[in-house]
């Protein structure tokens, strides 16, 4: 990776069976240090494109987008000012939906056991439980619009491009026969010339 090779090397002391001394040491990349972009040009907008990353999308599928190749990644990280990716890189929809609903259920969970454990719910707890279904169900719900709309986005994106790429076919065929039409009148033009220098000997 190419953000390896920016980092600065250092001596470490080798542990390796074969060596000599305790003096001998490994020239080795130095991973605790860390790169980041000066805080004055982090602030200068111009410098930056703005980029909405798509759902589900990784910081190599960024790359391999705007930089032509997954290698880049590390500049994408950096620009954004993400150190930890596990923390920081956005959730898809799906984990966002997953993770929502995961602690709905939680919430739930805890008010089977008080039921369970007391035997009945008082007025509070039962609004609660009330409010966690609905909130459950209206998270389904939206969920589920949200699949439904993509899904008629990406079927209205395939059909556009399905066109553009019919629309493309067609004026390429309809190029390449004006091209042979221009070429068969440059043919017969040079025939009709041939014949008149035929007629004039």
């Amino acid at each position: 990776m190419s953000y390896f090779r920016e980092l600065p090397n250092l001596e470490y002391q080798s542990f390796l069976s074969d060596r000599k001394s305790v003096d001998d040491y490994l020239l080795v990349k130095n991973i605790f240090r860390r790169v980041k972009l000066r805080d004055d040009l982090q602030n200068v907008f111009t410098l930056f494109n703005k980029y909405q990353i798509p759902d589900g999308s990784r910081p190599e599928l960024v790359a391999e987008e705007l930089y032509g190749s997954v290698q880049y990644d590390w500049i994408v990280l950096i620009s954004a000012g993400i150190t930890r990716i596990r923390d920081e890189w956005p959730l898809s929809d799906k984990e966002v939906y997953e993770a929502e609903r995961a602690l709905i259920k939680k919430q739930l969970d805890e008010l089977a056991f008080a039921l369970g454990y007391k035997g009945s719910l008082n007025l509070e707890e039962r609004n609660k439980k009330r409010q966690l279904l609905t909130d459950l169900q209206v998270l389904d719900a939206e969920y589920n619009r949200k699949l439904k709309e993509d899904q008629k986005k990406a079927n209205e994106d395939a059909l556009a491009k399905q066109k553009e790429q019919s629309e493309k076919l067609k004026a390429q065929k309809e190029k390449e026969a004006q091209e042979r039409i221009d070429l068969q009148r440059k043919i017969n033009a040079l025939n009709i010339a041939n014949v008149d220098e035929v007629n004039l000997s």
